[in-house]
């Protein structure tokens, strides 16, 4: 049995490590518009008065919810580096009132992922954590200690680190933003309570039991603060700044 375990958590480790070196030198896919899917050089130019380098591209698609993402890993020359805008949230001549100063946020916060590194380092982490579980595990010799750790390698560190640096993005982008494009976010944030309570109200109970009473998302939270907590943060930053 302990050699079977053993070898499941080597098998995991390698994958790990794998996937944190393919992260570090990650590419965009060639499928990708390698231009970019329309101009926005506005957006790169925005990228680059914050620290990104003048490679940056930015696409649009579908990301289910998700103003933005950030790939890629700015200070490792090797990577790409490059933001998806969802579709929903492009600003142009008719997009609702605030959504740009909003946006302006959401970017900030996108950029900080680039800057940190952010992809390399948290599928480093979790090839680490896997790593010292099969070490661990192995010299134990015990199934159940080397399953726990395992488990804990995998699942626990990643989501921690992961709430990590959403925080330290939400900070670094609401320290550069203006009073006024804080506001503009919280009302986006409050969309998002609204939105996830509707669909509470109105979904069976499996799909109820992934939205708070509140209305945050419960599967968002195992990796990113709960929309309540930026939103109260949001607050208390306005409320210094006043």
């Amino acid at each position: 049995m302990q050699w079977l375990v053993n070898g499941l958590t080597t098998a995991i480790s390698a994958y790990q490590t794998y996937n944190a070196y393919q992260k570090y030198s990650w590419k965009i896919p060639d499928s990708w518009p390698q231009d970019g899917q329309f101009s926005f050089e506005g957006a790169r130019e925005f990228a680059r008065q914050h620290g990104l380098r003048k490679d940056v591209k930015i696409f649009v698609g579908s990301l289910e919810g998700e103003p933005a993402k950030a790939l890629g890993n700015n200070s490792i020359p090797s990577s790409d580096i490059a933001i998806l805008i969802d579709e929903n949230y492009v600003v142009n001549d008719s997009s609702p009132q605030g959504l740009s100063e909003a946006m302006n946020v959401v970017m900030r916060h996108e950029f900080s992922h680039l800057r940190n590194n952010d992809m390399f380092g948290h599928s480093s982490i979790t090839a680490a954590a896997s790593i010292a579980s099969a070490i661990l595990g192995i010299t134990y010799q015990s199934p159940l200690t080397t399953l726990f750790l395992t488990a804990l390698s995998n699942i626990a560190v990643p989501a921690l680190y992961s709430r990590y640096m959403e925080a330290r993005a939400d900070d670094e982008a609401f320290a550069g933003s203006s009073s006024e494009e804080l506001q503009a976010f919280q009302m986006l944030l409050k969309q998002g309570i609204s939105t996830n309570r509707t669909v509470r109200n109105t979904s069976d109970s499996l799909i109820k039991f992934l939205f708070s009473l509140e209305g945050d998302n419960r599967g968002q939270m195992l990796t990113h603060p709960s929309l309540t907590s930026r939103i109260k943060k949001l607050e208390a930053i306005l409320k210094f700044r006043q």
